[in-house]
């Protein structure tokens, strides 16, 4: 089967792009043929001349906004990519931001199946994460994403979060769940928020993320372990303060990783006396 595999970034960046390429590399032990598809950058471990031009998300330009709700170049660049390689099924990834809905028609118009994994809530969520600050927030239920506006939940930003808002809405109306055949939530969790949230129960399937099962170093012992990226979403912060009650005699806590909450973190291990 020839599978077209679509994430924004084709370079390690996060969880997700580990997850695009240990899918990528597994379908091919299975004899698929896989073609990556995403935007082009220096970085990428892919390369290919139909991959369009990705954005500033930090410092955009006009023209960087405009790409950012909908990429006439991903559009074209796709369409191209598709005539020139047979292709029998699509799997996307997060591709809202960089390459935009605009890969929805061309894929609809070729007849091509299209499938997503979803690695965030951005379905029922213009934020991404169902958070509006630190708190838990699912307001933009019902297709309210102009909540989102209001709450400044981009960034704090009223103009980043009327950007995002725009996007979810426009997303919508260009087939952002109509012309995808299935989802797959990566946990029960999301697949039941995703429904109680207002996706359609038969559209969301649930496959966990595989696991590398070779043997890995590793001390036994009694110890509590974190591994992730460091940002409040993942729960770090309760962990810590959670931890913090346990007490001098409690088994040690490992986090591993790094991220922008790092140097905050280090102050409240620092604060709860815990290092």
């Amino acid at each position: 089967m020839n599978i077209l595999n679509v994430n924004n970034y084709a370079y390690p960046r996060g969880g997700v792009e580990k997850y695009f390429f240990n899918l990528t590399q597994l379908l091919e032990i299975h004899g698929h043929n896989v073609f990556p598809y995403s935007i082009d950058d220096i970085r990428n471990i892919y390369k290919e001349q139909h991959f369009p031009r990705g954005i500033d998300l930090d410092n955009p330009s006009y023209l960087d906004v405009v790409h950012f709700l909908y990429s006439k170049n991903t559009r074209s660049k796709l369409s191209e990519f598709i005539k020139v390689q047979q292709v029998d099924i699509a799997h996307l990834h997060i591709y809202h931001g960089q390459l935009s809905t605009s890969i929805l028609a061309p894929l609809r118009r070729a007849g091509i199946p299209i499938v997503q994994t979803l690695h965030d809530f951005k379905l029922v969520c213009s934020n991404n994460i169902l958070m509006s600050g630190n708190k838990f927030c699912d307001d933009c239920s019902g297709d309210k994403h102009w909540k989102a506006v209001l709450k400044r939940c981009n960034r704090g930003s009223f103009l980043r979060s009327a950007v995002s808002a725009t996007e979810t809405y426009l997303s919508r109306l260009l087939g952002g769940v109509d012309f995808i055949d299935q989802f797959i939530a990566v946990s029960n969790f999301q697949r039941n928020e995703l429904i109680r949230l207002g996706i359609p129960k038969d559209k969301v399937s649930m496959i966990h993320h595989s696991v590398d099962v070779e043997p890995v170093n590793f001390k036994k012992g009694k110890y509590f372990l974190f591994v992730g990226r460091l940002v409040r979403e993942k729960g770090i912060y309760d962990l810590i303060l959670a931890y913090s009650y346990l007490g001098k005699n409690s088994p040690p806590l490992i986090v591993v990783g790094d991220g922008p909450e790092y140097v905050n973190l280090c102050k409240l291990v620092a604060d709860k006396k815990l290092n």
